[in-house]
């Protein structure tokens, strides 16, 4: 018994020297970031996509916070952990000039964050399409190992996210022709203005509530009744190229 109570200080001090030369245990291990947008699926889910258009029409303020998701394959830690972004070659946007970087922060506890990019209206983007392509880099705390994916016949990187942005007029993706008629710049601010369309966001990838076929026929409806009235009144609303602004075939012959 004696001898065992002699041998229990020599075990803790070799414990405590094992300890002391163990390696810290870092939170980068196993924890790869990516754009989350490039995880979509073709089904229920948004389909997977890498780019985003963004124009100041629709804007009346000169920035503009722009939120783009971002997740981690890996463990959650009890930390913030910071990740790091840059230019990636092709971009014709600039840091400090067209757009800074407001968050990049993956917050404790999570495996689900945004990173947000606030965009400055410039003189150059009323003649240009200018295009900021964020890459998301090594750090401490986050690998960027992921594979890109390739979805009918496109491929997606997990790691790269384009920024198109300009102060002209774009035309949604998910503009409707049949419904809205011709696309221009002053139809579709009138139509935000009076009845809460959202081209901007809502009408490209990922797509939200305002681009859903009813609201889409309700709007359209109701902006072909309100041109209908104004011309009545003696007071027709006109585009800026002198012509009478109509509605899409589906809603104008109803």
């Amino acid at each position: 018994m004696k001898k065992l109570l002699y041998l229990l200080p020599v075990a803790v001090a070799t414990m405590l020297a094992a300890c002391e030369k163990s390696p810290l245990v870092h939170y980068d291990e196993g924890n790869t970031i990516y754009f989350k947008s490039a995880r979509g699926t073709t089904g229920r889910e948004p389909a997977p996509f890498d780019s985003i258009n963004f124009t100041f029409m629709y804007v009346k303020g000169d920035t503009v916070i722009l939120p783009i998701p971002v997740s981690v394959a890996g463990k959650a830690q009890p930390i913030d952990r910071a990740f790091d972004v840059v230019a990636d070659t092709g971009s014709t946007a600039e840091f400090g000039k067209h757009m800074s970087i407001a968050s990049a922060v993956i917050r404790a506890n999570s495996l689900n964050d945004t990173l947000f990019v606030k965009l400055f209206r410039t003189e150059d983007m009323k003649a240009n399409n200018l295009l900021m392509r964020l890459k998301l880099v090594p750090n401490q705390y986050f690998q960027t190992d992921m594979a890109s994916r390739k979805v009918d016949n496109r491929i997606i990187p997990f790691h790269v996210f384009r920024v198109f942005v300009t102060a002209r007029a774009i035309q949604p993706v998910r503009w409707l022709d049949a419904y809205f008629g011709v696309f221009t710049a002053k139809k579709a601010r009138l139509m935000t203005d009076l009845f809460g369309f959202n081209f901007e966001a809502d009408f490209n990838p990922p797509y939200g509530p305002t681009s859903g076929i009813n609201f889409v026929t309700s709007g359209a409806n109701a902006m072909h009744r309100y041109l209908q009235d104004m011309d009545a009144a003696g007071t027709p609303v006109f585009e800026e190229d002198g012509s009478k602004m109509t509605m899409g075939s589906f809603i104008a012959n109803q």
